[in-house]
Order: structure tokens, then C-alpha cells, then sequence
């Protein structure tokens, strides 16, 4: 009996791209203009994490890029390797 034996990984690659500089006050009054009483830009951002959908948010975000946004890629990191094999031949 004759097998082909194989392995599969698994990479995880992280992109992170640079936006515009924006002022957080002035964003945060443009797409959610309410006065909650912020005590300063962190609290606000955590206050749009958990009220907005994760949707809404991206699509923000989204709005945000421009047209010169850097995008850097981080070396990519082995998350699952698994071995495998499957039967070649006529079985004998």
C-alpha cells in the first residue's frame, strides 16, 4: 500500500494601513453628534466600540481613506500546521 503524505499550514498576515490624520473631537461630532460628556478622546473611542456595529464602524473608517494611506504587511506568522495523508495507487 503506497500513501501520500502532506501538510497543510496555516499563516495568519497582518495589514495595517495608515488613514488620514484626523481630529478625533471634530470626527466623533461629524458621525455621532451628541454631547456624552466625554472626558477625553480614549473614553469616546470606546464609547463608538461598543454602540456601533462593527459594520457601521468599518464603513466610517472607510470614509475616512484617502487616496495616499500606507499599507504595511507584517511578517506572516505560523498559527496551524497539520499532517495528513490519503491512499495512492490500487490499494495493494
Amino acid at each position: 500500500m503506497k500513501i501520500q503524505l502532506g501538510i497543510t499550514k496555516e499563516w495568519t498576515i497582518v495589514e495595517r494601513r495608515k488613514l488620514k490624520v484626523v481630529d478625533l473631537r471634530e470626527f466623533l461630532m461629524q458621525h455621532y453628534p451628541r454631547d456624552h460628556g466625554w472626558a477625553d478622546e480614549k473614553e469616546a473611542l470606546l464609547f463608538l466600540q461598543d454602540h456601533l456595529s462593527t459594520e457601521y464602524l468599518h464603513t466610517v473608517l472607510k470614509a475616512m481613506k484617502d487616496d495616499t494611506n500606507e499599507v504595511t504587511r507584517e511578517a506572516p506568522e505560523l498559527i496551524h500546521k497539520k499532517f495528513w495523508f490519503e491512499m495512492v495507487g490500487d490499494g495493494k
